[in-house]
């Protein structure tokens, strides 16, 4: 007995499409500036919005004609669904490193250019120790209990940028706290704090990083997993540039501008980012409650053999 493949290829070919298109349109609108008739440039704006939309119609109706034929067709194109857009959504959210990194840059490069690259390749090794330490940590987890636990790691560690934020580009040491203990504040120098901030941050972003290559590769069915598994990539890529997008605005309106040395508006961006990558967890029910390490729960196997098997009755019956 052959098992038949979770989704029809031709729905996964018409979920790439989508991605692709709104990926071309992203960029699009990315090189406004840089055309020189502005007509032109919304005729093309509106003719991608359109093929866009045809897409996604085509996207619908694959899922509508699913749905008339059989109820399990469309529990399974929703198991790709729904990971999708919670890999989009979670990657979408307004992001701070762009400015942290600049900061860090205009803070330490003019006293020693050595010293902004010492903070880069600190947080490179630790990138390395962060994957290392979530293959032993999380392997075999639940994903959504993985997600929780490094989503909120890594919102903490991010806070602590906000210290240095703080720090006026003259001064030498970062204030700790709220007031003076003992007659005096207490303080940490700059670049010390910078290299500690790097490696916890760093260390816990990246726990926050790995889990959605995981839902990704867990949520692939093996029928069409290396072409599902690029989709599923492509929408975290997607996620990451509709970040940037997002951002953008909200770093004009709070001010910080990188020409004038304006940076009084980074710690509360630092607080939207937090906010608003937490707020993603509430998102969490739309996924699978797989095992990270490429075991789905027990349950969710047997229930998926005996549907498949199922089928396979209604197949016979059919012939007979």
């Amino acid at each position: 007995n052959v098992e038949r493949p979770i989704v029809d290829v031709q729905f996964v070919i018409w979920l790439c499409a989508a991605v692709m298109l709104v990926e071309i349109l992203l960029i699009w609108v990315s090189v406004k500036d840089l055309v020189i008739n502005e007509d032109a440039w919304w005729n093309w704006l509106y003719a991608l919005l359109a093929i866009v939309a045809l897409c996604c119609v085509g996207l619908i109706k694959a899922i509508v004609d699913k749905a008339a034929n059989k109820r399990r067709e469309l529990d399974r194109i929703l198991s790709l669904i729904m990971p999708a857009l919670f890999l989009f959504v979670y990657n979408a959210t307004p992001s701070s490193g762009g400015e942290i990194y600049t900061y860090t840059y205009r803070l330490f490069y003019s006293d020693s250019p050595c010293r902004f690259q010492y903070l880069q390749l600190t947080s490179s090794a630790t990138s390395v120790v962060g994957y290392l330490l979530y293959g032993s940590v999380c392997n075999r987890r639940r994903i959504r209990s993985v997600f929780l636990v490094t989503t909120l790691s890594a919102a903490l560690a991010g806070l602590l940028w906000i210290p240095l934020s703080n720090a006026s580009l003259e001064a030498d040491c970062v204030l700790l706290g709220t007031g003076p203990r003992h007659g005096h504040t207490p303080c940490m120098d700059k670049y010390t704090y910078a290299v500690l901030t790097t490696v916890v941050a760093g260390l816990f972003g990246t726990f926050a990083t790995a889990p959605s290559t995981v839902l990704a590769t867990e949520s692939s069915p093996k029928e069409q997993k290396t072409i599902a598994y690029a989709v599923f990539l492509s929408i975290i890529d997607s996620g990451a540039s509709a970040s940037g997008w997002i951002t953008a605005p909200i770093v004009r309106h709070l001010g910080i501008d990188y020409l004038t040395d304006d940076w009084g508006g980074l710690s509360t961006l630092i607080w939207i980012c937090t906010f608003s990558q937490v707020g993603v967890l509430l998102l969490l029910p739309l996924v699978r409650n797989l095992k990270d390490g490429g075991t789905k729960a027990k349950t969710e196997d047997d229930e998926e053999a005996q549907l498949q098997q199922e089928e396979r009755d209604e197949d016979q019956g059919g012939r007979v």
